[in-house]
């Protein structure tokens, strides 16, 4: 750039002289010399900034058009190779806020970029003020902004935007459109709003899932069950049916319903089970009838608790089947010891469930338990209530469709969130022999849970739940007891309450740098006989003398009329997909029916597992075990974005007995 001086030089006038007035009047002319180019400057710099002006103006109505940038150069590129920069068409995937939103067919160089499915994203975007706007921004070519993506998980400055229109970042290496769009373009909801999903903009969709359950042996007939669940719907509204084919039933309709859920309300009739909610006494029926409720399927800032535990002994490696109203639903092979049993997929609701156990002797026994799955305490701002009447119904051995048994009945429930730790519910049912009263209450503290439930009805008969669980330190204790006083009534009359039962157990785990311990208690009495008690001690060590593969295992336990007594040592060996382990074990069982002392025994297994895939996972193992009856055991485990698959075989050479388990 040419300055003032560089002109008053070239008129040969040192600067200092403009201020002298003497020679003010004789530099006129070179004055006038060098205001010129000045004066020429400033109507170019007026021209410029005018232009500039319109320009930008004309990038403004174009909102995200072509910009000043595109107007560069563009990059060299070497001869022969012009191909490079020229316009290519594909089908490019589409992000906001780092979720999926659709694939998109697109127009594109490295700069710019023109997507030609515009509605398919529009349609995606639930949440937009002005869906006819940002149509219109989006069919705009659009800035790629490559200058703005993220070269390494160290980068800066990258990856976002901040935008008052519609922007991209475009990623042709991925082929990738991260989308930005302005707030005043996107709705803003309240936190009651956000708190469910928003209104269904799906039309008409069918879903069904098929389930299958086996078990059996080459010496019993199988034991399975086919579930299927159809779901026709439209927006909010679906017809469900859910059926079963079984061994002993063949096919049968468990339920058949109309329903519409929205915003926590659901409708429901035909015949379904109603679920009580929080209310433990007041059993599931299966029912021709309606029902008027809140639910919490359509919250999104929810999670549900869990089931209570169920816990049994096994003296020997044994195979667990769970049945709830004489069906399947859950089997599984557990170790020797006093177990937890999986029932993670066990419906919600309170029920008995029906425990098969099947030894490595294949000695069976059956269990009665029952099982809660609930939600402790409503939410904060939504109390839960129910309303549910009909007529009742039982399965009939082939009948596809359950009969009624002429037995009316009414019932409602409400439960509320008193403060932030504390809730309590109220409940009534009323059939056409009894009325029976339900209330309770859940206190949640810093390290314990409380939970105390009282039941009555018209018969006299009463009952109590209480549930207490405390954490301290590295330890817990929890505490759990059910009764019901059922002694004193008729034989014709049926209480709503059920039969007299005891259940109690106290259990304590503490853990230390040298193991876990745990002591435990249990007592299951039903109508005053068939009782049984558990109680004991267990150590456990993840770590024997320095080792991290060896772990090892200690309990004494007296289970009814039997002392029991377990050591074992194990080991674990993983490498790559392979892992390996191998346990031996000290048992004496004294009481047990042909008890021959003393035994020791060991496993061996090594299985293979491929998770390379984000969507597809497999699994094959092998074991050996020597027991009182030796076997042999393989498995095969599958989950695909298909489905997921279990099968497990069992040969016995001892005795020549093949056993499997499916699902």
């Amino acid at each position: 750039m040419v300055s003032i001086r560089d002109y008053l030089d070239a008129c040969q006038i040192p600067d200092k002289r403009l201020l002298n007035p003497a020679l003010r009047k004789n530099s006129v002319k070179c004055i006038l010399c060098s205001l010129l180019p000045v004066a020429s400057m400033a109507v170019l710099l007026i021209l410029a900034t005018h232009s500039s002006a319109n320009e930008i103006e004309s990038f403004t109505n174009l909102d995200n058009a072509t910009t000043v940038r595109e107007k560069a150069e563009p990059e060299w590129v070497p001869p022969g190779f012009e191909g490079l920069n020229a316009s290519q068409e594909t089908v490019i995937d589409v992000f906001f806020g780092g979720y999926f939103l659709t694939s998109a067919l697109t127009r594109f160089t490295k700069r710019e970029v023109t997507i030609l499915e515009v509605e398919k994203i529009v349609d995606r975007l639930n949440d937009l003020s002005d869906p006819d706007r940002v149509r219109e921004l989006l069919a705009i070519p659009l800035y790629s902004n490559f200058e703005k993506i993220c070269k390494s998980q160290y980068s800066v400055d990258c990856g976002r935007l901040d935008t008052t229109s519609v922007d991209i970042i475009f990623d042709i290496s991925k082929l990738r459109i991260d989308l930005f769009i302005s707030s005043t373009l996107l709705l803003t909801r309240s936190l009651d709003q956000l708190a469910f999903l928003p209104p269904s903009d799906a039309g008409f969709s069918v879903l069904d899932d098929l389930s299958i359950f086996a078990s059996g042996s080459s010496e019993r007939s199988a034991n399975y069950n086919i579930a299927n669940s159809t779901l026709i719907a439209y927006a909010e509204n679906r017809l469900f049916m859910r059926s079963n084919y079984t061994d002993t039933d063949n096919f049968g309709v468990d339920s058949i319903f109309l329903q519409q859920e929205f915003e926590g309300r659901s409708y429901q009739a035909g015949i379904f089970r109603g679920n009580a909610g929080n209310f433990i006494f007041m059993r599931d029926y299966q029912f021709l009838g309606a029902a008027l409720e809140n639910s919490l399927a359509t919250r999104i800032d929810l999670n549900f608790s869990l089931g209570n535990e169920i816990e049994v002994f096994l003296d020997s490696r044994s195979h667990v089947e769970i049945y709830k109203d004489d069906r399947l639903i859950r089997s599984q092979y557990y170790e020797a010891g006093n177990q937890i049993l999986d029932t993670r997929g066990l419906p919600h609701g309170s029920y008995d469930i029906e425990l098969h156990i099947t030894d490595s002797a294949n000695r069976r026994r059956k269990e009665i338990r029952f099982f809660s799955k609930t939600s402790r305490l409503p939410p904060a701002d939504q109390s839960l209530y129910f309303v549910q009447a009909g007529e009742v119904l039982l399965a009939d051995e082939g009948r596809i469709f359950p009969t009624g048994t002429g037995e009316k009945f009414v019932r409602a429930g409400y439960s509320k969130r008193l403060t932030a730790t504390f809730g309590g519910n109220i409940g009534v049912s009323r059939n056409q022999e009894s009325t029976m009263l339900e209330t309770g209450f859940f206190k949640q503290g810093k390290k314990y849970e409380m939970q105390s439930i009282f039941a009555y009805d018209s018969y006299g008969v009463a009952a109590v739940d209480f549930r207490f669980r405390y954490r301290f330190g590295k330890g817990e204790v929890i505490v759990s007891s059910r009764k019901i006083w059922n002694q004193d009534i008729r034989v014709d009359e049926i209480s709503q309450i059920g039969d007299a039962l005891v259940q109690s157990s106290i259990s304590g785990t503490f853990r230390t740098s040298y193991g876990v311990g745990n002591l435990f208690y249990r007592f299951n009495e039903r109508g005053g006989r068939d009782s049984e008690e558990n109680y004991g001690v267990r150590w456990s060590l993840s770590s024997l003398f320095g080792l991290p593969n060896v772990s090892g295992n200690f309990e004494v336990s007296r289970n009814n009329n039997s002392n029991f007594l377990l050591m074992s040592l194990n080991y674990r060996f993983q490498k790559n997909q392979w892992t390996h382990t191998a346990s031996t074990r000290y048992q004496l069982d004294e009481g047990l029916e042909g008890d021959a002392g003393p035994v020791l025994l060991g496993s061996v297994a090594s299985s293979w597992m491929d998770d390379s895939s984000s969507a597809n996972r497999y699994l094959v193992s092998l074991r050996a075990d020597h027991q009182p009856e030796n076997s042999l055991e393989s498995k095969i485990d599958a989950r695909t974005s298909l489905g997921q698959g279990t099968i497990t075989l069992k040969y016995s050479p001892d005795d020549e007995v093949m056993d499997y388990d499916a699902s």
